[in-house]
């Protein structure tokens, strides 16, 4: 929903400028992806995308940690299911019309790029960003600087 909103928000907000869409859509992604990972993932261990929880099964049977088969399973099925509602109320907030995309995104770079996007939200860099969040919480609640 957070791609797909904003998205749109930024064809309605900037209609005629491509290049000030892309960063509105990029910066608001990026900022609600980085909330999303940040509060949910020590819940989920980030598994946003099926490539991901895919990941993590293949991985995992090698050493008996990461999902089950069955497990993976509702994964895949709550990701689908989840892009597409997510998707169909981003438009209905905008009152955009829910349609299937006719544009070509077959291209090597659209590829890299998701290939890329995909990667990064791999379930390894968060437990560091979220234990690095927590210790610096931690510091400044020792030194005074937060109160809890």
């Amino acid at each position: 929903m957070i791609v797909v909103g904003s998205g749109i928000a930024a064809q309605q907000l900037s209609p005629n400028d491509d290049g000030r869409q892309l960063l509105q859509n990029s910066n608001a992604t990026v900022l609600g992806l980085t909330v999303l990972i940040l509060v949910l993932g020590p819940v989920s261990g980030t598994h946003f995308n099926p490539v991901v929880s895919i990941t993590d099964w293949i991985l995992g049977r090698r050493n008996g940690t990461g999902l089950t088969l069955p497990e993976l399973g509702t994964y895949v099925v709550a990701h689908t299911v989840g892009a597409i509602s997510g998707s169909v109320v981003a438009n209905a907030m905008y009152e955009a019309s829910t349609s299937i995309s006719v544009k070509d995104r077959a291209t090597t770079g659209h590829l890299l790029g998701e290939v890329v996007a995909t990667t990064q939200t791999g379930p390894a860099p968060v437990p560091l960003l979220t234990r690095g969040l927590r210790q610096y919480i931690e510091e400044c609640q020792c030194c005074g600087m937060m109160d809890t």
